[in-house]
């Protein structure tokens, strides 16, 4: 996100997060991860709104934002996301947004120009991730402070075409999984 307002010659100012609950361990993370991010710059995070993971709520919160003049918002997850750029859609802002979670939404939002990007997830490979941690457990051995690093993506209208369709798809089926397959 800075280096985007830095392009539109915006070298300060407000930035608004929209997040979802703020009990959840991962809307902290995300939140103080973006904090950081910011930290020693010209731009205060100047708000952080709870929407309680509700679409509407999330769009409310980042109009509200836009007409108090922040330069830039961060959507923490699909839904506040989705949320920023309905409001970016609807009022029709020149501002800087960045989402989290690769979905329909967020990608049709980023073509459209009402997300300058998001951050995708790899599932896959956070599953993993998550059935080879099990596997140590299940051998007993121990973690130890282990902590298991997943891939993300930064998602702009130069690469979103890589990650999906706009649309969501009519059917899912179930991810094959051999774990016989699976080593530490």
């Amino acid at each position: 996100m800075k280096s985007r307002l830095q392009a539109k010659g915006i070298m300060g100012g407000k930035i608004g997060i929209v997040a979802s609950f703020e009990e959840m361990q991962s809307t902290k993370d995300r939140v103080n991860g973006f904090i950081s991010a910011f930290e020693h710059s010209t731009f205060s995070i100047s708000d952080v709104r709870y929407s309680e993971g509700l679409e509407p709520v999330a769009k409310r919160m980042a109009t509200e934002m836009i007409r108090e003049g922040y330069v830039g918002i961060f959507g923490g997850n699909d839904y506040c996301s989705t949320g920023c750029g309905n409001a970016v859609k609807q009022t029709g802002a020149d501002i800087v947004t960045v989402g989290f979670d690769n979905s329909p939404s967020n990608r049709r939002h980023v073509r459209e120009g009402h997300l300058n990007a998001f951050i995708a997830q790899r599932p896959e490979e956070m599953g993993q991730q998550a059935v080879k941690t099990a596997l140590r457990l299940m051998k007993g051995k121990k973690l130890n402070g282990f902590t298991a690093y997943t891939t993300t993506d930064i998602v702009t209208k130069d690469n979103v075409d890589q990650f999906g369709k706009d649309e969501a798809p009519e059917e899912t089926s179930p991810v094959q999984f051999n774990i016989q397959n699976v080593t530490e």
